[in-house]
């Protein structure tokens, strides 16, 4: 393979890992938008993407494990970075996707507790903060009680005194 050839080969593998990182970077604000279904449609085609490139790359190393001999291209070497780091943001998109997945469940269960938190207020006369605030009172006294004993167990064993 000449050296126009594994240029060529370059050109075409920064071309899908490229096409395959702004399609994830569409993805990510796809999902920061709540289309999580246009997300993953877009992920599916960025690894369509990716594949295409690893066939690029796979055919290169196919020549060379032969014993054929290949010229050094620069444009190669930057294919290569491409498709590494587009293969590390493609991981790196999976997890922010289903992070933002995530905080919107998260925020549809704040929202319903909100919602319970005004029918309780409606119903008891007081606010769900008071509620806390008098549960976290009324078991104050059961915890310090509880590390008394929890001191007193410990401060022979630190001490090295024998317990009898």
């Amino acid at each position: 393979m000449n050296r126009e050839e594994v240029t060529l080969l370059g050109f075409e593998i920064v071309a899908y890992a490229g096409d395959a990182r702004s399609k994830l970077l569409e993805a990510l604000k796809a999902a920061e938008a709540g289309d999580f279904a246009k997300a993953d449609a877009l992920v599916e085609e960025a690894n369509g993407c990716i594949a295409e490139a690893h066939h690029a790359q796979t055919s290169l190393l196919t020549k060379e494990a032969a014993g054929e001999d290949l010229a050094y291209s620069v444009t190669m070497m930057h294919g290569q970075d491409h498709l590494m780091t587009t293969i590390l943001l493609k991981d790196m998109m999976h997890h922010l996707i289903e992070l933002y997945k995530e905080s919107k469940i998260m925020n549809k269960l704040i929202g319903l507790i909100e919602k319970g938190s005004l029918s309780l207020r409606r119903f008891l006369g007081i606010s769900i903060s008071v509620l806390f605030r008098d549960g976290f009172i009324a078991g104050m006294p059961v915890i310090l009680f509880s590390s008394i004993f929890i001191l007193i167990a410990y401060v022979p064993k630190c001490l090295g005194l024998p317990l009898v």
